[in-house]
């Protein structure tokens, strides 16, 4: 070599093995600009890269200070400084890596955050859904890039071994708890486009956690099968390289994930059969108080106050008078009077399909939103259980949904926890 500068022997080194200037500062962990300057010797490598960059074209250090290649010298195994700067660059690698899901996954959230604003505090369910959607995909690409990038950055021969295959093996672990995170918020919004029918209204937020809930934990069971199959073809393409005793742990946890997600989904399923029983047995409608009447006189008297309906129950303003140009139809779609559109017959079981009819009355006090008999020989007493009353009984059935859903997750938790203590690290 005419010049004997260490930047022109580093750009000789480059050029003779093939390999680009970006794609030798990739495997160094600088920029491209740093190995241009290197080669037209406006700047000299940092001190710790020099083993690093002689074990890359397999010169010695001396060599590399130098500027020309020593005839007597042979090549050497890599010096102790050297493989701690690759495991340095593995480990900065990772680094990056580990904050860049953070952030993936911390878009996830902003879109469950987004879509609880649209739901919760506009009432629309649908504008909170598809809010959520944008970051949740978002999320979704970004991640991928970042997968991408990661692997990217460590793929050189000079770092095969156990090192390279546990980086990727970290690696594609975060990805599933990034992409896992976002698809189980995606589930958790589901409810806010299959409950709702309407685009102008929402999603109450007790319905919204036991549905969302049940979606998310589906979601979850999808994922873990899907991650479950997924590790076993990573490991036969080649994209994970495991030894005899990794390929030993992993089997081991493998047969322990599966027990533990066996027994979570036979507590869950006893829990869900727990929970519908008591939402039918304790339905709001079963628990609501309300006026009772131990007379039929007294209660067609109460249902017959012309009150109409003020939109929480507080208030009970009268009726105004019937408008003749108001249409009521029944069931056929014959026009009937407003009178026998609110005519309501209180009927008790007597053996007969239709039942016996104990009492009648015009349904003219709106502010009362259903009727129940009790369970007795003539049905009395009767409850009138006003608009109040029935929001009364959802707020406690909401309450008890809640339980149940912070149940779920403590026994979701549990396992986790129990498999993370009986793994073999």
């Amino acid at each position: 070599m005419e010049r004997k500068t260490m930047g022109a022997f580093i750009a000789a080194l480059r050029k003779a093995g093939g390999m680009t200037q970006k794609e030798l500062a990739e495997k160094l962990n600088v920029s491209d600009k740093s190995v241009s300057r290197w080669e037209r010797d406006d700047g000299a490598p940092d001190l710790s890269l020099i083993p690093v960059i002689a074990e890359i074209f397999g010169v010695t250090c001396d060599e590399l200070l130098r500027g020309e290649r020593r005839m007597e010298a042979q090549p050497t195994e890599a010096s102790a400084k050297g493989e701690k700067q690759r495991r340095r660059i593995l480990a900065v690698g990772l680094s990056q890596y580990r904050n860049r899901t953070c952030i993936a996954m911390g878009i996830a959230v902003v879109g469950l955050i987004a879509a609880m604003i649209g739901n919760l505090g506009f009432l629309r369910a649908y504008i909170g859904f598809f809010a959520g959607c944008v970051f949740f995909l978002a999320s979704g690409i970004c991640q991928a890039i970042f997968i991408n990038g990661a692997f990217l950055s460590v793929d050189d021969d000079s770092l095969e071994g156990e090192e390279i295959a546990a980086f990727r093996s970290r690696v594609i672990s975060l990805a599933k708890q990034s992409f896992g995170l976002t698809l189980v918020l995606f589930a958790a919004t589901l409810p806010l486009v299959v409950y709702v029918d309407d685009a102008y209204w929402g999603l109450t937020g007790g319905n919204w956690l036991q549905a969302g809930g049940s979606y998310a934990l589906v979601a979850l069971a999808v994922w873990g099968i899907i991650c479950y199959f997924a590790q076993s073809a990573f490991i036969k393409r080649g994209v994970i390289n495991m030894d005899e005793r990794a390929e030993q742990r992993y089997r081991h946890n493998r047969k322990l994930l599966l027990r533990c997600v066996a027994g979570f989904l036979v507590i869950a399923l006893v829990t869900l059969l727990t929970q519908s029983f008591c939402n039918n047995v304790f339905s709001a409608w079963r628990i609501a108080g309300g006026e009772k009447f131990d007379a039929y006189d007294s209660f067609v008297e109460y249902m017959e106050q012309p009150l109409e309906y003020s939109g929480y129950g507080y208030e009970a303003n009268v009726l105004p008078p019937p408008d003749d140009s108001s249409y009521f139809y029944d069931e056929q779609g014959n026009q009937i009077t407003q009178e026998e559109f609110y005519y309501e017959e209180v009927r008790i079981s007597d053996g007969t399909p239709e039942g016996k009819v104990v009492c009648s009355f015009t349904w003219w006090n709106r502010n009362v939103s259903s009727y129940r008999t009790a369970d007795t020989a003539d049905g009395l007493p009767i409850t009138a259980v006003t608009y109040g009353h029935q929001r009364a009984a959802n707020r406690i059935v909401d309450i008890y949904n809640i339980g149940f859903g912070i149940l779920y997750c403590l026994e979701l938790l549990g396992c986790i926890v129990f498999y993370l203590r009986k793994r073999v690290k």
